[in-house]
């Protein structure tokens, strides 16, 4: 199963997630991400974000991840692809869901949500030898 991944969000936070993300992973051909700039209306973002989905080319399946529940993105998102069995579109991105993605080829839906969710940690309420392990 090949899948791609597409990032979208408000200014810059998707492109420096893929940034954060290749960092970790090194380069990845079916991570792409758009934008939303202030001076963008919706029907720009779209196109932007139909490109970006196009450039993924041949994928069995492309999960979109949007930074904000409600937000013109994820509106965007959920408007072209809520009907299609293909996409998988999830809202609260963070770099632990992105991870996951990335790195297991046959993740579910629920378990990228799963690490998401695990990733948001009180770090003071930790001790310090738990930190480090980390």
């Amino acid at each position: 199963i090949m899948k791609g991944i597409l990032l979208v969000s408000h200014g810059g936070l998707a492109k420096g997630m893929k940034e954060s993300i290749e960092m970790i992973t090194g380069y990845q051909e079916n991570l792409r991400y758009v934008g939303i700039e202030p001076n963008e209306g919706g029907e720009q973002f779209e196109k932007k974000m139909i490109k970006e989905e196009d450039a993924l080319g041949e994928v069995d399946k492309i999960l979109i991840f949007c930074d904000l529940l409600g937000g013109t993105p994820c509106n965007i998102a959920m408007k072209n692809y809520y009907q299609d069995e293909k996409y998988i579109v999830i809202s609260g991105m963070n770099s632990p869901m992105v991870l996951s993605a990335i790195l297991n080829e046959e993740i579910s839906k629920n378990n990228i949500i799963s690490d998401a969710i695990t990733g948001i940690i009180d770090l003071k309420e930790m001790s310090l030898d738990d930190c480090e392990e980390e």
